[in-house]
């Protein structure tokens, strides 16, 4: 039975080239906002974290999600943009040129680990796969960053239909794939780690934190120890 190996991107794979309070002070500032960068960095996180990342835990399922969509996707993001920037009239535009800018490759760099681990990675004899909280763009961005425009498979919540930590998000994955072994990894906790291993699937958190309190995670790729995996 073949191993596929599911990557979450954002946090794990890449980041934002330039810091993303950055690039919306800049974005904001044009478009009339006062609000600095670090008044700015604070309204994002509570906004992404009310929008992106509440969940309601259920005895059936671990954990559920309401169905999404690309345009799903695409109406939270503005409204993201709208709360940010409560301190100017109408926010369009603004969203226009921030979704814009995020769409780009250039837009995103590849964590040094990765890159450097890759060639190990792919002559693993383990299928290397893409799984995202993402919508569509993702496949764009993927095919202008190397090393990651040579994966074969490629899945975001704006094109599956339900988002991590939801169950359905991995069933999602497994039906588009022949029966296999799955491992995700990824650097969330609660949609990388827990909800994975509720589903079925094995997972490696990663925490490239000075904290790392959580007992298996990796601090990087250098340390991934494929083995268990590989194809005899």
């Amino acid at each position: 039975m073949p191993t596929y190996l599911v990557f979450d991107v954002v946090g794990t794979l890449i980041h934002p080239a330039i810091p993303v309070a950055t690039t919306y002070r800049k974005h904001g500032w044009q478009c009339g906002s006062q609000y600095s960068e670090e008044e700015i960095a604070v309204r994002f996180q509570q906004a992404f974290h009310h929008l992106f990342l509440s969940i309601n835990p259920t005895a059936e399922h671990g954990f559920e999600t309401p169905p999404t969509s690309d345009h799903d996707q695409q109406r939270r993001w503005r409204k993201l943009v709208a709360n940010v920037f409560d301190d100017i009239g109408s926010t369009d535009q603004l969203f226009k040129q921030l979704w814009d800018h995020f769409s780009l490759p250039s837009s995103w760099n590849v964590f040094e680990d990765v890159g450097r681990n890759w060639n190990r990675l792919e002559s693993s004899g383990i299928e290397l796969c893409l799984g995202s909280n993402f919508d569509s763009r993702l496949f764009s961005i993927v095919e202008g960053l190397s090393p990651l425009d040579r994966i074969n498979h490629v899945f975001c919540s704006g094109q599956l239909g339900f988002e991590k930590p939801d169950r359905r998000f991995f069933t999602a994955i497994e039906a588009r794939l022949q029966p296999a072994r799955f491992v995700m990894i990824g650097d969330h906790r609660q949609n990388d780690y827990l909800a994975p291993m509720n589903s079925g699937w094995d997972a490696i958190l990663i925490d490239r934190s000075d904290r790392r309190g959580f007992e298996g995670s990796i601090k990087s790729f250098d340390e991934l120890d494929l083995g268990r995996w590989q194809p005899e």
